[in-house]
């Protein structure tokens, strides 16, 4: 198995993967673009990443292929990975083979990941109660991975934030009480690859 490593130079910004969730609906690409768009404001090369959004292992592993093809073609360039929901099993998947310098995953579920790969540094965006992400595990469509050593940003409010809005650059209250966009808290995580 080739292994690729991706490591930041100081100050150089992080090519940023953004990697959507299920389902892939024409929504998905006017959100993936307005973040895509934020980052690249902020300084970021940030790439849009789209797969089938089904989630069932065998979509989430052929993206996780394409997506370590993807990855492979940017060769030594530093890499910054954003992932929502399911497209956080995709991105594990690939980081058996390709390890990024940072992972930032929103409300991660898994279809076809047992463990989670423990060779890059992963940092977890979640509602305190995800109705959308609760159901779907009901139905044991998906499920949830922990790493108790992850670093976690934890919503709390306001209580009209659910799943499909952390898409978007709104206001939420975190767990230690701070209000901020989403799209500024995803910056400044994303921020730290460039300074490890």
């Amino acid at each position: 198995m080739k292994v690729i490593n991706h490591k930041s130079t100081p100050h150089q910004s992080p090519n940023v993967m953004l990697v959507h969730g299920a389902i892939r609906r024409p929504v998905t690409s006017v959100w993936m673009e307005s973040l895509r768009s934020h980052l690249a404001n902020e300084g970021f090369q940030a790439e849009c990443f789209f797969w089938s959004g089904i989630p069932l292992p065998s979509s989430t592993k052929a993206a996780a292929k394409e997506l370590i093809l993807r990855l492979e073609q940017l060769g030594s360039r530093p890499i910054a990975i954003w992932c929502k929901s399911t497209g956080a099993d995709v991105v594990n998947l690939a980081a058996q083979q390709i390890r990024p310098d940072l992972v930032l995953q929103v409300a991660p579920t898994f279809a076809a990941s047992n463990e989670l790969v423990d060779r890059f540094d992963r940092v977890t965006v979640r509602l305190r109660h995800d109705a959308f992400l609760s159901f779907w595990e009901r139905t044991r469509i998906v499920h949830q991975l922990d790493d108790a050593k992850e670093t976690q940003y934890v919503i709390v409010g306001p209580s009209n934030i659910g799943h499909h809005e952390l898409n978007y650059p709104v206001d939420a209250v975190l767990s230690s009480g701070r209000t901020v966009s989403l799209y500024t808290l995803y910056t400044e995580i994303l921020d730290t690859a460039k300074r490890d």
